[in-house]
């Protein structure tokens, strides 16, 4: 039986983290380190989900403003259901594994 493919979404995103958060620097023997050197360092994404609270204040009365929100509340539900999972297994590891990295 696989996965249903949010779950599989989870597991790779999880493990996209976990290797960001557990190696510093990363390790060049991963396969996908082009992708991961890829991505944009926090401090210069300028979507809405990464603006500050007054940032999207000033969004209030627009569909963006709503959809960001969802899409927080949705992004922090899999970070909760992803934390438990790694606490289980790696208490240590939870640890590191917070909301901001």
């Amino acid at each position: 039986m696989f996965p249903d493919s949010r779950c599989v979404e989870l597991i790779l995103s999880l493990y996209a983290c976990l290797i960001i958060v557990h190696y510093s620097p990363l390790p060049v023997v991963l396969r996908h380190l082009p992708y991961l050197k890829s991505l944009p360092p926090p401090d210069t994404l300028l979507t809405p989900l990464q603006f500050t609270p007054s940032q999207l204040e000033a969004f209030r009365r627009t569909n963006i403003y709503g959809a960001t929100r969802d899409r927080q509340e949705c992004w922090i539900t899999e970070w909760n259901t992803c934390q438990t999972f790694v606490h289980a297994v790696n208490p240590d590891c939870a640890e590191r594994y917070t909301w901001d990295k």
